[in-house]
């Protein structure tokens, strides 16, 4: 029988077994003893049994690599959808800000000549054109009340609590595992007013950090009556991440605070 050196490991069992059966066939010829025999059959059950864990490992890295695979797409499409939230909420958000800024400039001109007659004659205030004050709420146009009061001081009081103070001294400290840890001074505002934390995270690329972009900013959390907040990151070490606040109060938005950019841990 021709000297054999095997290359595939699939075609090595099957000369093994032809080996095997020629052995036995021949075994006075080739002057083979039982012990001999005994080898060749265990060289070929462990031959066969590395096959057929190999095999089993093979088809074991296939489902894995298949549910890695869709729990990447699981990953991706949960990314996406929070996305999109921080994107309508931005949306909402602004869209308020314009509408009660809106408002307010359109009823300054009225509480202007409410806190010019305050101290007139209440039959005087029937002169004041539209919109017109009825049991303190005066209309809008487009069907959307405003409630205020008819007295100069309390109109005074709504109109210049509609856009809050801007919060200042915002500091940022990065701790281990990705979270970095916010404060800032909330400058006087009222009780009752929320905090909006934008963030814009950077990338890393070829090892190196990505600062990044100001178009990238999305609220990532809003704070009720606070003055500090820890954004936990899932994200590498190295990475950049800049950060904005914003009072939200009496239905507008504040300006921004001052910008701080932090290295995550």
């Amino acid at each position: 029988m021709a000297a054999y050196n095997p290359q595939d490991p699939a075609s090595f069992t099957g000369w093994l077994t032809t080996f095997e059966a020629a052995a036995r066939a021949h075994r006075g010829r080739f002057g083979l003893d039982d012990a001999t025999l005994a080898h060749i059959a265990g060289v070929k059950a462990g031959v066969d049994g590395a096959l057929d864990a190999a095999r089993r490992a093979e088809g074991a890295a296939l489902a894995a690599r298949e549910d890695a695979a869709l729990a990447q797409r699981e990953v991706a499409e949960a990314e996406r959808r929070l996305r999109a939230a921080h994107e309508a909420l931005q949306a909402e958000i602004e869209a308020r800000e314009r509408l009660f800024q809106g408002a307010a400039g359109w009823l300054q001109p009225m509480v202007e000549l409410v806190n010019e007659r305050r101290n007139a004659p209440r039959r005087d205030l029937t002169a004041l054109s539209a919109p017109s004050i009825s049991s303190g709420h005066p209309s809008i146009s487009g069907g959307h009340p405003m409630s205020a009061s008819v007295s100069g001081r309390a109109m005074t009081m709504s109109i210049s609590g509609v856009r809050p103070i801007a919060p200042q001294n915002l500091v940022v400290t990065a701790q281990q595992r990705g979270v970095n840890v916010l404060r800032w001074t909330p400058q006087g505002n009222e009780p009752g007013t929320s905090y909006a934390i934008e963030a814009a995270i950077g990338s890393m690329y070829r090892g190196s950090a990505a600062e990044p972009e100001a178009s990238s900013y999305k609220v990532v959390a809003t704070v009720a009556s606070g003055a500090a907040y820890s954004h936990a990151l899932r994200v590498s070490p190295g990475v950049r991440v800049s950060y904005r606040v914003r009072a939200i109060g009496h239905h507008a938005a504040s300006a921004y605070s001052n910008e701080v950019t932090v290295t995550c841990l």
